[in-house]
């Protein structure tokens, strides 16, 4: 039989053949080991701890030998137990057991009874019960397939013979059968990963007498399972994978196990071990894995296990001291890595160290036994001990990525079974010693990331050594000649350091040489082998980038059939590429960047059959990027650099579709990033002045060019990062985009786009870096919002009163005057502002001037005829003065300089009006009276005016939320509603006053008798510095400090806390992002705290929730701020508390249950894990409890659905097990919404859930919650209005959907539901429906008569995705549907005629394959040009938007779109439309986009277009219009103009001189012939303008020698006809950013300028 690689070393009475050894004769190399001890060279090559383990007990004679061959023959003629088949066997991949002779008896292995883990099926349905009855059967293995259901009852069960049970890692639920339970003579059971009810209290596994290895890793556990108190003879148990939390009990330390695995749970171990435990006294424990339990100490239970000799404790929190018992152990392997530790205990005697020693302990020499020792990833400090040379046995040591410093001892040639020495990353200095040249066994060396300097040492006897990593040091000198003589080496890496050398050909003899990292020396001199021969035969990475290299480049001296990476960058070659590169068929990388190579670009690479990243930028390459020489392209191209060279003309969308590598929609879990076991590619891309280094290649693309994002790119449905940052890019972001679902890096920072970022899953991850530098993007995650940007903006009244009498201008009298005020005075104001029937008015008072307010007809706010200290809102003193004015919420506008002859007013609040004005104008210094001014919510601003700072008797002062008032007035048509509040605002508008001069210390410095400020939504960014200790110095009486979202950076000042009266601070959404120490413990006074959005971080001072009067605290997402919740009193009086989207974690406390008083408790988007606690059924008043996307586990505590006052609970996105149990008090119960989705909830609705009478809002998202449409379910809640069974794995309607007469929303998307929709889905009452994502069809002919379909409130239907191919026929009869999305699906031929006789508001039809439509209607005869875009369409005259784009419509637009006066969104891009445009477009008075490009539209642009005064975009690229350009005289608010790529002649209209608001103008691709436009140097928001290919001609040069173009940030006139000198003295040079001028005859020399 041929024996190939062996798979691993197993030493126990086993032939053997070491790894270092593979490739030879397999006889030559056997060994003969008696001792149990696996030898691992590499930790994890085959987990053979777990094998040798069961070899040391099954006690083995006999030999076989496992290699890597497609078939083994398994031989094991006598073996104690068949257990050595599961647990060795299992461990070998592709292997295929033929067949097993066990005890002389031959049993046949059925593949899914007894394949390996290894091997994985595809079994499903449920298992057969037969197979249990087997007479024979012993190792039963099921493991990884789909098998489903239960297990059944089967017969026999006491008398099989079965031993080994494997049935982890299936879909098996409900409980285990009895038979399984009465299986005698089982041994070894695995249930991993698998639902199956485990029971502690009905006795379940209790009965398992005989079992010695039990593994049920990830099955959901939370607790311990208690029956494991009865298996008396279990060595080996699996718990790891599960959400067991709490401490770890004493019972399960049985003094039988050899081997625990506890790993990846929550676990904690008891401080203190009880005396005399006989389970912890003398434990024979062997092997104990505690990986990633989140545990912050050593495990006391370990100090008395005496036999332990292999300790995982890696990646958990474990810091400071490592424990000196630990170093008494005898330990053969020891994993601490990832974790926090940096000292030792040092109580030993006779161990004294010096601090510098500490760190990393000489206690470690005294474990003589030591083979394997990992240490990686802590903060380990101090030098390396010399005793560790030593240590004889060691075979691996690695302490990489810490702190270690001093020298690497010159001892280590003692070690002589030193394998692997691996102290990467570290401080360690000084020269490398000689003694690791000298190592005759060392297979690995690793000292990469030091700081190590001098020359290389010798390695004259290191002949094992197959990887050497030097690099990221200060080595200097020439590469040891020694080296050649390593005949076994594989990797060699120096790059990093300072070595000056020649390219070494002399390592040419290294046959097996893989990769050679030269990169980042000063290596120097031609690459150009003298000798002609073919070196380096096996060389699979070549990386010699940044040195200095010179000449052409030649790599005749490769076996270039092997190569696949090569890296040159950053060299100086020159010339152009070797042709010899296109043999390099497995070549999968390729830099070439910053060198000096002259080519065109090289489409023969094209035929690299493996070729995934192409670097050619920074070179000279040039020529044009248009099409590719095969139809195949780069086959497998991922990432494309060909920035900075000199390619012209723009990147065809032809290239970017040949780019077929990054169109496939692998599953992701599948694809490999570039690279292999000892190489892994990493790639630097540079775009203008910004490098970004990508360790792991993704699938990149990263160009350099113009124009308009292509929406192409959406084909490249495996592109995972996109940069197209600091490029000319204009125009929208592709909403097609929004569908690259595997994008995880997006970079469109510093261009010209505009619009709305595409919202979806994928674009919400990315931060707002990835859009900076966009002046005319808006939408999340941007401050600025979408409506417009720019001011000023215009006003209109609330949604629903008529214009005519919706305002009423009333000249109304309310200031009253002193009988000794002058009389003719105030009769002089009397007959001016308020008439002469006032001067009839007999009071006690004089009345005079009124300015001039605006009040809403609806209000009448004063009777002149009255007396003016009876009106409403009018206060006066004794005397008749008035001393306080409240005229908030009245609808106020217009200006109000009167007030301020008011001289005794004390309180003045105009706060809810809409003056839309700023302060500056107004005397507010003579209010000298002043104690309460509150002018918030107003629509003022501007700056602060600094008459305010002079009111020093000022006690309260409110210029806040400024931003209100204009979000009640500036709204934008929204297609469902009709109008929408969802911050639309710009960021100008979201801070709208200012404090700059006077500055925020010169307002506040002389108020010293505030103690109410608020100034939220102001603007004091200028001074956010030193705001804190300024307010701490001017207001020591502050009672109420409210500076939410002003632009104020922290972190706070400590004296902040000092303020001795303070009761609210409120500073959301500032990026303060720490708090001092001790940061309000002592503020006896504080009631509320806020400070959501402020990006906090650290420990918050939890010492805060005790305070004696503190009653709300919000902190709001800030997901770096930790901490954990106190213990809290039954004193306390906390009526609200918000911590969702932090970083708090822990358990809930019990005394949460003492908050008597608290309604609001919000956690969600935590940490917290542990179980819920009961106590929060004491908290009678709660309203709303959140506790969402958290780590809770365990059941849901029934009484939290009694609370009394509970209204919403929303325990969402959990780790929630088991069913729901019945509660109390249900049909009482207030509860109205209740999210339960996405948890692990199983079994039935109970009853008691059914009962709440009040439940409005019912998620149940993801889950596995039995619904039984047969039983009534969720049937019984009357008052249902919304219902979420989103991703639950349905395959039908459920059918209890029938009964819900008040259901409103439904969101059934995402599940697998499939088949005809039934007709009595179609409720009344349906408002909302969400069926998107489904597989799902519609009957096509639906009953007649049916009371269902004829009275239809549909008014929203999302469709999108669903596979469906025609046009659903129930909403022939909804008609009050609004919203109607049926993109995405495959929808063609006909436009059904009925469709255009709905009321819609939002039609999107995209991405179908539309062609024509039915012409069954009367009146409405057209020709067959004239089918698919319908005239049907004008029939909507409610249409809002309109959305075709991406489909096969041809045929003209019609003329009857002019009608539809409410249109203010058209698209119907890329399709096939053809004619003109319509000439009547003046007519749609609210179209503000209208975007018909590329089609096939020919005759000239209409007139009309010019004169439509809310058009903002418009874009009529790519296609065949002709003659010139209208003029556009009326367009005012213009701000995008895309005429690109037609046939437009002539000039440029000089009207476009008066479109103020423009932004982007492009014109380019077309055939106008004029001069260059210095006639639009005016245009204070101009920064594209884009003129290429056309013919424009003469000198560029201003001849009044005046600046202009103030915002141009692009300039393009390539391929024009410019000639001349080239001057730019015209332009805001500091402006721009880009500038094309090639393909002209300019000529001279290059401006200064």
């Amino acid at each position: 039989m041929l024996k190939s690689s062996l798979i691993g070393r197993i030493q126990v009475e086993f032939l053997f053949k070491p790894a270092h050894a593979v490739g030879t004769d397999s006889h030559n190399n056997d060994k003969r080991i008696t001792n149990c001890r696996p030898s691992i060279g590499v930790l994890g090559e085959l987990k053979q701890r777990q094998q040798c383990l069961m070899l040391r007990k099954l006690g083995v004679v006999g030999k076989f030998e496992l290699y890597n061959e497609e078939r083994v023959w398994l031989n094991l003629s006598v073996v104690a137990r068949a257990k050595l088949l599961s647990v060795l066997a299992a461990k070998l991949k592709n292997i295929q057991i033929i067949m097993v002779i066990y005890r002389s008896v031959l049993l046949q292995l059925e593949p899914s009874l007894a394949l390996p883990n290894g091997l994985k099926n595809h079994f499903s349905g449920p298992i057969p019960s037969s197979l249990f009855a087997l007479p024979s059967l012993r190792v039963p293995s099921l493991r990884e397939n789909q098998l489903v259901g239960k297990i059944d009852e089967f017969s026999n069960a006491s008398s099989s013979l079965i031993e080994v049970l494997d049935l982890g890692n299936n879909y098996l639920s409900g409980t285990l059968p009895k038979s399984i339970l009465q299986l005698n003579n089982l041994k070894d059971l695995d249930l991993s990963n698998m639902s199956l009810l485990i029971d502690n209290d009905n006795g379940s596994l209790a009965d398992f007498s005989k079992v010695e290895s039990l593994s049920l890793r990830s099955c959901n556990l939370t607790e311990f399972p208690e029956f494991i108190k009865t298996l008396d003879k279990l060595d080996t148990i699996y718990l790891s994978n599960n959400q067991i939390q709490g401490v770890v009990p004493n019972w399960l330390w049985k003094t039988s196990l050899l081997s625990v695995t506890l790993s990846y749970n929550p676990i904690d171990f008891p401080k203190q071990l009880p005396l005399g435990d006989a389970n912890i006294s003398s434990p024979i424990l062997w092997e104990l894995y505690l990986e990633s339990c989140n545990i912050s100490v050593f495990p006391e239970v370990l100090k008395s296990s005496e036999n332990l000799e292999f300790l995982f404790l890696s990646n958990n929190r474990i810091s400071g001291a490592i424990p000196n018992w630990v170093w008494k152990k005898s330990l053969f392997c020891l994993l601490l890595s990832n974790n926090h530790l940096s000292s030792l205990d040092q109580l030993l005697p006779n161990h004294s160290l010096t601090s510098s020693q500490a760190s990393l302990p000489t206690l470690i020499c005294s474990l003589s036994g030591l083979q394997v020792f990992i240490a990686s990833h802590n903060n380990l400090s101090g030098p390396i001990p010399n005793c560790l040379g030593n240590m004889s046995q060691l075979a691996d040591f690695y302490v990489s990525h810490n702190n270690l410093s001093g020298l690497i001892p010159n001892f280590l040639g003692n070690m002589d079974q030193l394998w692997r020495f691996d102290v990467s990353h570290n401080n360690l200095s000084d020269q490398i010693p000689n003694c690791l040249g000298n190592m005759s066994a060392l297979g690995s060396l690793n000292l990469q990331g030091n700081k190590l300097s001098g020359i290389m040492a010798e390695f004259s006897k290191a002949n094992p050594l197959r990887f050497l990593r030097v690099g990221e040091n200060k080595l200097e000198g020439r590469l040891p000649r020694s080296l050649s003589e390593c005949t076994q080496l594989q990797v060699l890496d120096v790059g990093n350091n300072m070595l000056h050398d020649t390219f070494p050909f002399w390592l040419e003899k290294l046959s097996k040489l893989a990769v050679l990292i030269l990169r980042e020396n000063r290596f120097y001199g031609q690459i150009k082998h003298l000798k002609h021969k073919i070196s380096l035969h096996s060389l699979d990475v070549l990386d010699i980038a940044s040195n200095q290299f010179s000449g052409k480049l030649s790599i005749d001296f490769l076996q270039s059939t092997q190569l696949r990476s090569l890296k040159i960058g950053a060299n100086k070659f020159e010339g152009k590429l070797p042709s010899s590169l296109a043999n390099c068929k497995k070549l999968e990388v390729l830099d070439l960047a910053n060198n000096m190579i002259h080519d065109i670009f090289p489409f023969w690479l094209e035929k690299l059959p493996s070729l995934k990243v192409l670097i050619l930028r920074g070179n000279r390459f040039y020529g044009t990027i248009a099409r590719v020489e095969t139809k195949n392209g780069f086959p497998k191209l991922h990432i494309l650099d060909i920035a900075s060279n000199n390619f012209s003309d723009v990147l065809s969308i032809e290239f970017l579709q040949s780019l077929k590598a990054m169109m496939q929609n692998d599953d992701k879990a599948m694809r490999k990033y570039i690279g292999e076991e000892h190489y892994q590619d990493s790639v630097t891309i540079f775009n203008k002045r910004m490098e970004m280094f990508y360790e792991k290649v993704l699938t990149i693309l990263v160009l350099t060019f113009f124009g308009e994002i292509p929406s192409a790119l959406d084909n490249l449905k495996d592109l995972e990062s996109l940069d197209l940052s600091q490029n000319n890019l204009s125009g929208k972001i592709p909403t097609e985009l929004a569908g690259l679902t595997f994008l995880a890096t997006l970079n469109l920072s510093y261009n010209q786009l505009e619009g709305s970022i595409p919202q979806s899953n994928q674009f919400n991850t990315f931060s707002n870096d990835s859009y900076i530098g966009n002046p005319k993007l808006c939408g999340a995650p941007l401050s600025r919002k979408c409506n417009e940007v720019g001011l000023p903006m215009t006003m209109t009244p609330p949604l629903g009163e008529d214009k005519k009498d919706s305002w009423l201008d009333v000249m109304s009298t309310w200031m009253c005057l002193n009988r000794d005020m002058e009389s003719k005075l105030a009769r002089h104001f009397m007959k001016t502002f308020v008439g002469s029937e006032l001067s009839k008015t007999k009071s006690s008072h004089d009345l005079y001037y009124a300015p001039n307010f605006t009040f809403s007809s609806k209000f009448h706010l004063w009777d002149p005829k009255t007396d003016c200290c009876s009106w409403e809102g009018v206060t006066c003193d004794a005397i008749g003065h008035v001393i306080g004015l409240d005229l908030s919420y009245k609808n106020l506008s217009g200006s109000f300089p009167s007030i301020f002859g008011l001289h005794r007013l004390q309180r003045l609040n105009l706060a809810g009006n809409n003056f839309n004005t700023t302060l500056l104008s107004y005397e507010f210094d003579k209010l000298a009276n002043l104690t309460h001014l509150n002018l918030s919510s107003s629509c003022f601003h501007g700056q602060i005016p600094m008459e305010i700072s002079y009111l020093t008797r000022l006690v309260s002062l409110d210029m806040s939320n400024q931003e209100d008032c204009y979000r009640r007035y500036y709204k934008i048509p929204n297609p469902y509603i009709g109008v929408y509040f969802d911050d639309p605002l710009p960021s100008e508008l979201k801070k709208s006053i200012k404090l700059k001069d006077p500055s925020f210390e010169t307002l506040i410095k002389n108020l010293n008798f505030l103690r109410e400020i608020y100034l939220d939504f102001v603007d004091i960014s200028s001074q956010s510095s030193k705001w804190c200790e300024t307010t701490f110095l001017a207001l020591s009486n502050l009672q109420v400090l409210s500076l939410s979202n002003c632009g104020l950076e922290g972190p706070l000042c400590s004296s902040l806390s000092a303020l001795p009266f303070l009761s609210k601070l409120i500073l959301d959404s500032n990026p303060i992002t720490s708090l001092p120490p001790n940061f309000l413990k002592n503020s006896s006074h504080l009631v509320s705290l806020s400070m959501a959005y402020c990006s906090l971080s650290g420990l918050f001072p939890t010492e805060i929730l005790l305070l004696p009067k503190i009653q709300s605290v919000d902190l709001f997402y800030n997901e770096r701020l930790e901490g954990q919740l106190p213990e809290f009193s039954s004193n306390n009086v906390l009526k609200s508390l918000s911590l969702s989207y932090t970083n708090f974690s822990g358990k809930l406390p019990e005394s949460i249950g003492n908050l008597n008083s608290l309604r609001d408790l919000t956690l969600s988007g935590c940490n917290f894990f542990g179980s819920i606690p009961w106590s929060i059924a004491n908290l009678s008043h709660l309203v709303n409890l959140g506790l969402s996307a958290n780590h809770f586990s365990g059941s849901i505590p029934s009484s939290l659905f009694s609370l009394p006052s509970l209204r919403e609970l929303s325990l969402n996105w959990n780790q929630l097990v088991g069913k729901i149990d019945e509660f109390s008090n249900a049909s009482s119960s207030l509860i109205e919404e209740l999210g339960l989705g996405n948890n692990y909830l199983t079994g039935p609705i109970p009853k008691s859930l059914l009962q709440l009478k009040n439940l409005r809002d019912l998620d149940l998202s993801n889950m596995s919650l039995l619904i039984e449409s047969d039983k009534g379910s969720l049937t019984d809640f009357s008052k249902l209005e919304s219902l979420r069974l989103r991703s639950c794995n349905l395959t039908e309607f459920p059918e209890f959907i029938k009964t819900q007469d008040k259901l409103t929303f439904l969101d059934l998307a995402n599940n697998h539901i499939h088949g005809v929709v039934p007709n009595w889905l179609w409720k009344a009452s349906l408002v909302w429906v969400d069926l998107s994502f489904n597989p799902i069809d519609f009957p096509k002919q639906l009953p007649s008569g049916d009371a269902s379909f004829s009275h239809l409130t549909l008014g929203e239907l999302n469709l999108e995705s669903c596979n469906i191919s025609v046009f659903p026929e129930v909403l022939k009869s909804s008609e009050n549907l609004e919203r109607l999305d049926l993109s995405n699906n495959r929808i063609s031929g006909a436009i059904p005629n009925w469709v255009w006789k709905k009321r819609l508001r939002y039609l999107n039809l995209s991405q179908n394959h539309f062609s024509s439509l039915d012409q069954l209607l009367s009146n409405h005869s057209s020709t067959s040009s004239q089918a698919s875009l319908p005239s049907y369409v004008c029939s909507m005259s409610r249409l809002y938007e309109f959305d075709a784009s991406h489909n096969n419509l041809n045929g003209p637009i019609p003329n009857c779109l002019c009608n539809m006066s409410q249109l203010w969104n058209f698209d119907i891009s890329h399709n096939n439309l053809s004619g003109p445009i319509p000439n009547c477009l003046e007519n749609m008075s609210q179209l503000d986009t209208f975007d018909v490009s590329h089609n096939n539209l020919s005759g000239p642009i209409p007139n009309c277009l010019g004169n439509m005064s809310a058009l903002i975009s418009l874009n009529l690229q790519g296609n065949s219009l002709s003659g010139i350009l209208p003029e556009f005289s009326k367009v005012n608010q213009l701000r995008f103009l895309k005429v690109g790529e037609n046939r437009l002649r002539g000039k440029l209209p000089r009207s476009f001189a008066g479109c103020t608001q423009l932004q982007v103008l492009d014109v380019g691709n077309n055939i106008m012939h004029d001069t260059f436009p210095f006639w639009l140097k005016k245009l204070p928001y101009l920064a594209v303008l884009i003129l290429r290919e056309n013919r424009f001609y003469g000198q560029i040069k201003h001849l009044n020698h005046k600046i202009g173009f103030p915002a141009l940030d692009v300039l393009d006139i390539t391929s024009n006809q410019f000639s001349g000198e080239l001057s730019i003295d015209f332009l805001q040079a500091t402006q721009l950013r880009s500038l094309k001028i090639g393909g002209n005859n300019l000529e001279g020399k290059l401006s200064s300028s």
